[in-house]
């Protein structure tokens, strides 16, 4: 049931007036005859040219719309009916050619600082995603990219490049695609419904076998790698996280992780280990008292972020495979689990907030974090030095 009322609209009457108890209401404008606002049960209101051949929407008055502006652009579109125009034609006509002219670079450009800069964290992986394959459909009209070409392309990724870079590849697809059918630009993503392969959970961990090599390569490297990978075992902290390391984070011998740059989107605390602790004091005194990170870029304009180079020369070095930076957490959390420390306390030691990255996962103390790493700390500091065992 849609009730409806005649009266002479008013600012102050469209501000003030009551949704209904359910349902909508329509009310029409006594002054310009052709004037509707319909309001829903939920608040919306909305202006429209009522008659046929069809209604046509004006605005929201939330959105700026007055009732005198309303009134005009009413009067435009009857009288655009009279002379024998169609507006909802022609705004649908435009609406297409709009959509068909539309590009995968026009829609990564709309998502990228539309959606993803404003909701995610992430958003700078995004264009590493994005720069890393993607950006070869930057010029392909959405209109043409058909499930078929989605598909062709995923077993392309598959076979050239493995199922995870497939799988990043397609996912920022699909986001892209989703938040641009949200405004009109396509129908519905190609994508849709096509299963993506699945990442296997790595395992990978510093092994006692390689923890010697491993710091003996470590200890022919610059000192500021040498710190940063400290740094990274001996606080099992992300990354990002490591790298971007503020001076001001860390309060006596407690690393604070703000909410805005943990990935659960709490603080992280994080106690240092002597070890750290040397680490800090050295790097604090070398650096000055305005420096802003704890392994700045020699620009000291920003943090040191690109050491893949380094990285993988340390790899070289100690002889060591099918390792990533990452493992290194791992490695502070598979070393504590062989010391017989909780699983809830090694998932407070990483940050975790989901139970299935832990098993289980509550409150605890700082102090029983504080002596479970330094267990493992203690542990794979013991490992190092111990000598490499020749094979026969």
């Amino acid at each position: 049931m849609n009730p409806t009322e005649r009266l002479e609209f008013t600012d102050e009457w469209v501000r003030d007036v009551e949704p209904p108890a359910s349902g909508r209401r329509t009310y029409y404008d006594t002054i310009s005859t052709s004037l509707v606002l319909i309001v829903t049960h939920r608040g919306a209101k909305s202006f429209y040219r009522a008659g046929r051949p069809s209604r046509v929407f004006i605005g929201h008055p939330n959105q700026g719309w007055k009732v005198a502006h309303a009134r005009t652009q009413c009067n435009i579109i009857v009288g655009k009916f009279a002379s024998g125009a169609n507006p909802v034609k022609d705004k649908r006509e435009a609406r297409v050619k709009e959509r068909n002219d539309k590009t995968l670079g026009d829609a990564w450009e709309w998502f990228l600082e539309r959606y993803a800069k404003r909701h995610k964290k992430s958003w700078q992986n995004d264009i590493y995603t994005w720069n890393s394959g993607l950006c070869e459909w930057e010029d392909r009209k959405l209109s043409s990219i058909t499930r078929e070409d989605y598909k062709k392309r995923l077993h392309q990724l598959l076979d050239k490049r493995g199922p995870d870079h497939a799988r990043h590849q397609m996912t920022l697809f699909n986001s892209i695609c989703k938040q641009v059918a949200d405004i009109g630009w396509i129908e519905e993503n190609p994508g849709k419904g096509v299963t993506l392969p699945q990442s296997k959970k790595r395992k990978r961990y510093l092994l006692r076998t390689e923890v010697p090599q491993f710091f003996q390569a470590l200890a022919t490297m610059s000192q500021d790698l040498q710190d940063l990978v400290k740094w990274a075992i001996f606080t099992g902290a992300r990354r990002d996280n490591v790298a971007s390391c503020r001076l001001q984070e860390i309060r006596h011998d407690v690393w604070m992780i703000p909410p805005e740059k943990a990935k659960e989107g709490d603080e992280i605390n994080i106690p240092l280990m002597p070890v750290l602790m040397e680490i800090l004091k050295r790097r604090a005194k070398t650096l000055g008292k305005n420096a802003t990170w704890l392994f700045p870029y020699p620009c000291k304009a920003q943090y040191w972020k690109y050491f893949d180079r380094e990285w993988h020369q340390l790899l070289d070095k100690a002889e060591i495979k099918d390792f990533r930076f990452h493992d290194l957490r791992h490695t502070l959390a598979s070393w504590q689990a062989g010391q017989g420390v909780s699983l809830r306390i090694i998932g407070e030691t990483l940050g975790h907030k989901d139970a299935k990255s832990t098993e289980r996962y509550t409150e605890v103390e700082l102090s029983a974090v504080r002596s479970a790493v330094q267990t493992a700390t203690d542990a794979i500091i013991a490992a190092a030095t111990e000598k490499k065992t020749k094979k026969c």
